[in-house]
Order: structure tokens, then sequence, then C-alpha cells
């Protein structure tokens, strides 16, 4: 069975095609499409109308590319950029008058426990605990054997910290610690509750993001980097190296656009995670909240 999936996040929209057997998801296409949906949002509270155009646009080129792809059924869901905006269900109204694509806004629960059951499938034999770094949010989770246990949704993401405390180029020293800081403040509250003991999985745009980048400076195909093990150490390392270049320039490292800009807080957030964590290690999995929701399809 063919089946398709958009994540419409605070940053980007995303579209996952595969084909579904089980618990294994056999990707056939991925396409990002960076919108920025949430561009302002800390500050207004709703989405832009210049936002809501590009997200519009983006999910109607997505729409078409899983109808040209084959795709049987298509679901798409919102996460927390609809959860928080004023008018997120507006948009939502909007996208289903003018493109058909009914979008289901997912609780903070119910995305954690998705994007788990995607992330870590059904290879997991010990406790695993789980980050999900987005543009709004971050998603702290605990669970054994694909079944989540327990998870908690952090209102830092990388857009969000960058619009509230990332405004030179590059950042200032002072900039960094009044981020730092807060990121502290989050991960304080919740590290004591989710405890210290399992393996770190991390997944999302962030974790994609830097995974790609070391690969890169490895010489590696930066694409395959599901189920590598990064230190904290090199995590630590690069985020400061990409703190003190320009957008500009991390572009020239080979940062996406769209991006380069957020890069930085989301790094930011992943080390700290670690570091409260005691986590020496990091695993990567490309898979996550579209591969979930390609499971939860098949199975209904």
């Amino acid at each position: 069975m063919t089946l398709a999936a958009i994540d419409i996040g605070t940053n980007s929209i995303k579209l996952l095609i595969g084909r579904v057997a089980g618990r294994r998801v056999t990707p056939i296409l991925h396409r990002t499409i960076v919108t920025r949906l949430g561009e302002g949002l800390q500050k207004t509270g709703a989405i832009a109308p210049e936002a809501a155009d590009r997200t519009l646009a983006g999910l109607a080129e997505l729409q078409a590319l899983a109808k040209e792809r084959g795709a049987e059924r298509l679901q798409a869901v919102g996460t927390l950029v609809l959860r928080a905006a004023r008018n997120g269900q507006a948009f939502v109204d909007r996208v289903a008058h003018e493109t058909g694509l009914r979008i289901r806004i997912l609780t903070g629960e119910e995305e954690a426990k998705i994007s788990f059951q995607g992330a870590v499938g059904a290879s997991a034999a010990e406790q695993v605990l789980g980050i999900e770094i987005g543009g709004g949010s971050t998603q702290i989770m605990v669970g054994t054997h694909a079944r989540l246990h327990a998870s908690w949704s952090l209102n830092m993401g990388a857009v969000v910290l960058t619009e509230e405390f990332l405004h030179g180029d590059p950042p200032g020293a002072e900039e960094m610690v009044a981020m730092s800081a807060a990121i502290s403040r989050h991960l304080q509250n919740v590290v004591a509750r989710v405890g210290r003991d399992g393996e770190l999985v991390g997944i999302g745009g962030t974790v994609s993001a830097i995974l790609t980048q070391l690969r890169k400076n490895d010489g590696a195909d930066p694409r395959e980097f599901h189920q590598t093990s990064v230190s904290f150490e090199t995590i630590s390392a690069l985020s400061i190296h990409l703190s003190l270049k320009t957008v500009a320039e991390r572009e020239r490292m080979g940062v996406e656009k769209g991006r380069a800009d957020i890069i930085v807080a989301g790094a930011w957030i992943l080390t700290a995670a670690m570091s409260h964590l005691e986590a020496k290690t990091l695993r990567a999995s490309a898979h996550g909240l579209r591969h979930g929701l390609l499971i939860d399809m098949a199975s209904t």
C-alpha cells in the first residue's frame, strides 16, 4: 500500500510517500519546502498572511506530488504552530476550502507518540529517550519497545528561540548567554522527571541538519545518517563553530537555505539537552512523525 503524510511545522512542510508493511516503512519520496509558517508567531500570536499564503502554495504542491506518485491515501497533520496560533483553525479551514486537504491538528501528546513510534520502530529492546527539536517546540520522550511511556512538550524551538534571542549575525555573546539560560530553565524542570537512563535518540529537522553537516565535514554521504551515533563532544564543537559564523557563511558550509538562520538555536537546544541528560552519544534517526503517521494509517 502506497501512503503519503504531510507534516506542517513551524519552519517547513514535509512530505513522505512510502510503502508500509507491518511496522516497516519503505520510503519512495521525501520532499521539504521551507515556508516558515510560524514566522512572527511569538510576537503576534497569529499566523501572518504572507506565511499562510506561502504554506498554502506549498501544500498544494505536495498534494499534487502525492497524487502524481500514486499515493492511495494522504494525511496532513499540524503541530505546535497550528496549536498555538489564534487563527490556526482559520488556516486549516482555508486549506480545506481551497485544496480539499483536511489537516488534523495533533495535540502535543499525539505528536510525541507518533514521532516516537516512527523513530524507534520495533527495534528498541531497552529504554529509549527521544528528543525532537522543531521550529516551535521541543519534545522529550521516554519509552520502550516502540511504546511511549511519557512525553513532555517544551515551548522552545529553533525558530522561536532565534526570533527571541539571536538578532546579531553572527549572534553576540550576550545573546547566546541569554538563550542558553532560557534553554536550561526549560530543561531543568523536565530532566528530573525523565531520568537519565536509556539511549538518546534524536529526530527532526535540527538533528537531520546537524548530522548532514557532520557527514559533509567527514566526506561521507550526507543523506545516509540514519542510525548514526555521534558523541556529545562532536555535536558541541559543531554548535560552537556554527554560532561563530554568519548566515551566509553557514550556507557556504552547506547548511540549507531556510535552515541556516535557525540552526544555531536548534544545535544549542540539542547540546544542552545532552548535557542535562548526561548523554555521551546521540543516535540519529531519519525517521519520525511522518513515518509514524504512515504506520498508523496502514493499521486503520
